[in-house]
């Protein structure tokens, strides 16, 4: 288990537990773990065995197919939030709403980094609207 790369996701666990007011502790260490499959080495099976099969499930739910092109993989996570439980949708809009902070926080210099970073911005709000109002999650 690699764990060293995961400090940003307490941000994702504090979005969820200090403005969310999320206290289901399988869903918080979801949070915290929400990138280790596409991140790292670790397994589901690994994540299931060290912390149980809803843990497992949620970061499963919130996992992209780092195979696919990058146009591809936000396309499929619009397309997929229809199926992901509740307990999912939370951890991927607390996700995307930490996103969105971070690059409001690190504006890249230069017109073209700028418009990168708007259309950035940009992906990022579609795709939680989306889960939101479409697929019937309001938090």
């Amino acid at each position: 288990f690699k764990f060293g790369w995961c400090f940003w996701s307490s941000g994702v666990a504090r979005i969820l537990s200090h403005e969310g007011g999320v206290t289901d502790v399988e869903v918080l260490q979801a949070a915290l773990l929400h990138d280790t499959v596409e991140d790292t080495d670790t397994t589901p099976t690994e994540l299931e065995a060290k912390f149980g099969p809803v843990v497992a499930r949620i970061v499963q739910e919130v996992t992209d197919d780092k195979s696919l092109p990058k146009r591809e993989r936000k396309r499929a996570q619009v397309e997929h939030a229809a199926q992901c439980s509740r307990q999912a949708k939370l951890v991927k809009l607390a996700d995307k709403l930490y996103n969105l902070r971070d690059l409001n926080r690190c504006t890249p210099v230069g017109q073209s980094g700028f418009s990168s970073h708007l259309e950035r911005m940009n992906g990022f709000h579609q795709t939680s609207v989306h889960i939101m109002f479409c697929h019937g999650l309001c938090v």
